[in-house]
C-alpha cells in the first residue's frame, strides 16, 4: 500500500504497510506493518525493527492486531464508536471522526522503540484499521459470502490507497506535534 522513509536527528526511519491478500480465500484480509530505525552516524548499529500484523476476520467481524505472535488489540468492525461519524466538509479527507477517538486506546497499545517510530507505527495501523472499517461499511450489505466481501474490501482498499497515504501523513504529523503521543 505504501512505504515511507524519513530522516530525523541522525536516524533513518522507514514504515511499510502491505495488504496481504493471501487470506482472501478464507474470507479474511491481512496487513503487515513494518517499522525500522537505523543510525546514520559513524557508529552504525544493526537496524531495529517492529512488526505488526492486522488480521481482518469478516466472519467474526473483528480486526486482530498482533505483535510478536500475541494479540495486543481486538477491534470490532461494528463497534458503536465507529457508527456515528462526525464528518468534516464533503471531500475533506482528514476530518476528525469518532473513529479517531476509538483508536486512542488501541494506538497506545502499539509498541515502539522510540517516539518517531511509534508515530509511524501508530499512524499506519490506525490508517489501515480506519479505511478497512470504511470499506467494510460500504460493502457489508451489498456482497454475499465472506470470500466476495473480502475481495470487495481488498479492491476498496486498493482504490483508496492515495487517501490512506494522505491520512497516514496527516496522522503522523499530528503525532509528531503532540510529542509522540
Amino acid at each position: 500500500m505504501f512505504h515511507h522513509k524519513v530522516q530525523f536527528e541522525g536516524r533513518e526511519y522507514s514504515i511499510e504497510l502491505v495488504l496481504s491478500e493471501a487470506l482472501v480465500d478464507q474470507g479474511k484480509l491481512g496487513f503487515e506493518i513494518t517499522g525500522t530505525v537505523r543510525d546514520l552516524g559513524e557508529e552504525q548499529r544493526e537496524p531495529e525493527e517492529v512488526q505488526l500484523q492486522l488480521e481482518v476476520n469478516l466472519q467474526e467481524q473483528l480486526i486482530f492486531v498482533r505483535h510478536n505472535d500475541q494479540i495486543i488489540a481486538t477491534i470490532p468492525l461494528n463497534a458503536p464508536g465507529f457508527e456515528g461519524l462526525m464528518e468534516g466538509p464533503p471531500g475533506f479527507p482528514f476530518s476528525r471522526t469518532i473513529e479517531d477517538v476509538a483508536f486512542e486506546e488501541f494506538i497506545q497499545m502499539i509498541p515502539a522503540i522510540d517516539p518517531v517510530l511509534g508515530c509511524l507505527l501508530r499512524s499506519a495501523a490506525s490508517t489501515a484499521v480506519g479505511q478497512t472499517v470504511r470499506c467494510w461499511r460500504r460493502w457489508r450489505e451489498e456482497v454475499e459470502g465472506f470470500w466476495n466481501l473480502a475481495s470487495a474490501i481488498a479492491n476498496c482498499l486498493r482504490k483508496n490507497g492515495w487517501r490512506m497515504a494522505g491520512v497516514f501523513v496527516f496522522r503522523t504529523g499530528r503525532c509528531f506535534l503532540m510529542g509522540g503521543m
